[in-house]
Parts: structure tokens; sequence; C-alpha cells
């Protein structure tokens, strides 16, 4: 997350979403679909890395009901996978 090159995917963001950068606020949701490491670590607990590690890159504040932003993190038997949302959903839907 730390290294990732960030700057073509928010801004492919913007432009489909039409909102400016940075963003205003944002969250990350971890789900996984595999057992492999849950013993290790919780989904949660990648929630809260990724989103330490982004709100240390770049500052952005932290919304945990209404972000401008949700950066999505799906584990998997074969990788991880991070995404940026381009609907957010209220806090408590369903789904990751």
């Amino acid at each position: 997350v730390m290294s990732a090159e960030w700057s073509k995917a928010l801004r492919f963001w913007a432009a489909l979403v039409g909102r400016p950068l940075p963003p205003k606020s944002f969250r990350v949701k971890a789900k996984r679909s595999t057992k492999v490491g849950k013993a290790l670590v919780s989904s949660d607990a990648i929630a809260e890395e990724v989103g330490a590690a982004l709100n240390e890159r770049f500052n952005w504040p932290v919304e945990l009901r209404n972000p401008d932003l949700e950066v999505r993190v799906q584990l998997n038997q074969e990788e991880l996978l991070v995404s940026l949302t381009a609907l957010v959903q209220p806090l408590g839907s369903r789904g990751c």
C-alpha cells in the first residue's frame, strides 16, 4: 500500500465519480473469502492497517460513516486485491 502507485487510480476514480482530488475523507473495508491466515489477522485488523498506512502516506481524514472515498481490500486464496469504489454505501450495508 505504501509503495503502490496511486496517482492514476485516484485520477480515474475522481473522473468517474465527479469528485475533486484529494478526497475529503476515506475508509477501508476488508473482506476475506478464505480462512487462510484468519488466526493471524482479522479482516478488521487488515482494514485498520491499510487505513493507517493510507492516512500516513496521504494524510486523508478517516470518516467511517460517510466517506468520500472507500478503499476495499479483498483477500482470497490466491491474492490480495485493493480497489476504489465508485459508489460508497452507508455503513452497515452488506457486502464489501
